[in-house]
């Protein structure tokens, strides 16, 4: 059977069943609750909401994988008296 994919209405309950945090509170109010009103999709219009709000717009550069495991020398333990 396919997997269903949630609707965006189902998203907040989703992160609130995961992370146990309400997603739609409002920080601001005690009672308030946030709403969606706009779901932006294109990539120049994300980067003039974010270049107009001082944060980055490009992509984080990938880490460095780390090196392989190193030979292990030889140990000499001591016997516990």
């Amino acid at each position: 059977m396919p997997r269903k994919e949630p609707k965006d209405s189902d998203r907040p309950h989703l992160i609130s069943r995961v992370f146990g945090i309400d997603s739609l509170k409002c920080p601001k109010c005690p009672e308030g609750r946030l709403r969606l009103v706009a779901f932006i999709t294109e990539k120049e219009t994300i980067g003039k909401i974010l270049a107009a709000m001082d944060m980055p717009n490009e992509v984080p550069r990938a880490a460095h994988a780390r090196p392989p495991p190193q030979e292990q020398g030889e140990f000499f333990l001591e016997e516990a008296v």
